[in-house]
């Protein structure tokens, strides 16, 4: 004779449909009709975990529409594209400085996109489109970079207006 054990007992109220069929909505799974409602919070609202270590908190996860920094990456691409065609004569370190704020924010929103796009195919073309136009900027102007701080010595560019010298 074989001894099979007998499955848990399932806790009440943790299913996640109603005897009806239907599904229960997110916040009632696994409340039991004596638990207190749960409180609504603010984005940004810090949330104690009361885990292995009681004292540490974590922030809420902000629920940003991925369309957003796609959005902005696609916005910033022509920017940083352009800043990296031609490296100027005259101020050359404020020019080095916007083309990189404007393709590292490029890239950066490009990449977040990305992270949370999900399924959702155009916003993952747009992030990608974006994101390789403004590194394609930052290669571009950094190579002119290249050229400048070598003398010479590194190939230009074929863009560049210096490269038939």
């Amino acid at each position: 004779m074989v001894l099979v054990p007998r499955p848990p007992r399932p806790v009440p109220g943790a299913s996640r449909t109603h005897r009806a069929g239907r599904r229960l909505p997110r916040h009632l799974v696994g409340r039991t009709p004596g638990d207190p409602a749960p409180r609504a919070r603010a984005p940004g609202h810090v949330v104690a975990s009361l885990g292995t270590f009681g004292s540490m908190a974590t922030l809420a996860r902000d629920h940003e529409p991925p369309a957003a920094p796609a959005t902005v990456a696609v916005l910033l691409a022509p920017v940083s594209f352009y800043l990296g065609l031609f490296l100027p004569a005259e101020s050359t370190a404020r020019h080095l400085v916007l083309g990189t704020v404007f393709g590292v924010s490029g890239v950066l929103c490009g990449w977040r996109a990305l992270r949370i796009a999900g399924r959702r195919r155009a916003v993952r073309a747009w992030a990608w489109v974006g994101g390789v136009i403004c590194l394609l900027g930052l290669v571009m102007l950094y190579w002119q970079v290249l050229v400048l701080v070598t003398g010479g010595a590194f190939p230009p560019p074929f863009w560049s207006p210096y490269a038939n010298r």
